[in-house]
């Protein structure tokens, strides 16, 4: 776990690091462009993910996950070749095909074919993020962590000063936004490509791409309908609150997955190589048991300390304009929160390669996200969203959970972890007290102070847990020194 611990706190810097020019530019975006703007530059972000879906065919999970069947460097890195070739190739000649009919997607999701030139654009980040992810997989089958926070640092330096450049010096709006970003994604990709194949080479193995492709395929249909959960909302908003609303529900959701970007991602990437890396160990049930205790104890804490000061953030950052996105970022937190442990409970089911049996469980999810959108949206708005977000994302977690326990049991400490959630939901009705100014700052602090005391004292961490998660700390004080 101590493994874990260290390269989950570097890749965590990594990912902060990427994921900060979005919420850095929060000033910039919401200044220079409107709630309908930005609500279109949601629409864009929502494209690029769902094109990345249906062409990328989760070959990069599979390539981490292959890449662990072979004990011999050459056919490890023979995995990870075949992975970039293909990918790269298959999406270049998708998108270009894709390019012919930009005019007519623009029609489809925004009723005009005056975006079909900024959805060029985005054809090429969606290219390049598809071969990133793969080059992003080896890194962590190799541990590079050091190399994946500089270059997610050069990304994040380049997209802000782009990003400037575009929107101030030259008006850009949308399309300065989009190529700020793309400058960046560009460099860092690159520096990742050379690496990567100056490493494993050029090697091309067509029965291990088989393989990789029997594996991930029906992973496909799963991100399709892990794409209806996340979208549908946005054009539920577009159709029942306008573009404004979709601006507004998107300054939300960018605090409120601050909680993903901070903890969930950074998590994530370390404990998925270490998750395959354990699973033949005999006692690697009682450690996924314990990391799920750890995980959720710190989520919650994150979670809590962005509910109680978000509101504060908002309304320093952003114009009046977007003042309502506050009312919805609790409720988007419980959501991420929930999207956390999915990536825990669905251990069980990655190991045992049956992965064909979260197809179900997606289309259950999915049809319950688009019913509650079409009964809530209409009816109270962005809260709506919010609240089919955690229906939503609560039926994924239990159906996972009971899935996976089949195939493969991991013995959950409930206990703790009920105590866990009825300790967040006190603290989170703690932080309504009706206070003023200092005084609110002061008592939500003290508050956020008291939860690792309480932890322990409640017994929900154990002192031999207390041991383990200073381990992490001193570790990450390193790091960030």
């Amino acid at each position: 776990m101590k493994r874990l611990a260290k390269h989950s706190a570097i890749y965590g810097l990594g990912i902060v690091l990427n994921r900060a020019g979005a919420f850095l530019l929060i000033p910039l975006y919401t200044r220079y462009l409107s709630p309908a703007e930005y609500g279109i530059l949601e629409l864009f972000y929502a494209f690029v993910n769902i094109a990345i879906v249906f062409i990328a065919a989760g070959i990069s999970h599979a390539a981490l996950r292959f890449y662990y069947e072979y004990d011999s460097l050459t056919e490890r890195n023979t995995v990870i070749s075949t992975s970039v070739i293909t990918s790269f190739v298959f999406s270049a000649i998708m998108l270009f095909v894709i390019s012919f009919f930009t005019d007519s997607i623009s029609s489809l999701i925004f009723d005009t074919k005056r975006y079909g030139q900024l959805l060029d654009i985005t054809l090429i980040i969606v290219l390049i993020t598809i071969s990133q992810e793969i080059l992003y997989s080896y890194l962590r089958a190799r541990e590079y962590s050091l190399f994946f926070i500089a270059i997610n640092l050069l990304d994040l330096v380049l997209r802000v000063i782009f990003s400037c450049l575009f929107l101030i010096k030259y008006s850009l709006g949308i399309k300065g936004v989009l190529w700020g970003n793309l400058s960046g994604l560009s460099v860092s990709w690159v520096a990742a490509l050379f690496l990567t194949l100056g490493e494993c080479g050029f090697r091309f193995d067509s029965k291990k791409l088989k393989d990789m492709y029997t594996y991930s395929l029906p992973l496909v249909f799963i991100s399709i309908w892990g794409m209806v959960i996340s979208y549908s909302d946005r054009f539920f908003l577009q159709k029942y609150c306008l573009l404004s609303g979709v601006g507004i529900y998107a300054l939300a959701m960018r605090f409120g997955t601050i909680a993903s970007v901070a903890f969930t991602q950074p998590f994530t990437m370390g404990f998925g190589p270490y998750r395959f890396s354990i699973m033949s160990d005999p006692d690697a049930p009682r450690i996924f048991s314990k990391i799920t205790t750890y995980f959720l104890s710190g989520i919650l804490f994150v979670g809590l300390l962005i509910t109680y000061f978000a509101a504060d953030a908002i309304q320093i950052m952003s114009s009046s304009q977007y003042a309502g996105a506050a009312k919805v970022v609790p409720l988007i937190i419980v959501g991420v929160i929930l999207g956390g442990i999915y990536y825990l409970v669905q251990t069980g089911i990655y190991i045992k390669k049956e992965t064909k049996r979260l197809t179900i469980i997606f289309v259950i999810a999915a049809a319950a996200n688009v019913s509650a959108n079409f009964i809530l949206i209409p009816r109270v708005g962005i809260i709506g969203a919010g609240l089919s977000l955690i229906l939503t994302n609560g039926v994924i977690v239990l159906l996972t959970h009971w899935k996976s326990q089949r195939f493969y049991r991991i013995p959950y400490e409930r206990d703790k972890i009920i105590k866990l959630v009825a300790l967040a939901f006190i603290f989170y009705l703690m932080s309504l007290v009706p206070l003023s100014g200092g005084l609110s700052f002061a008592f939500k602090v003290a508050i956020l102070f008291a939860y690792p005391f309480i932890l322990f004292r409640m017994n929900i961490l154990s002192q031999e847990d207390k041991r383990r998660m200073q381990e992490v700390l001193t570790y990450i004080g390193r790091v960030n020194r």
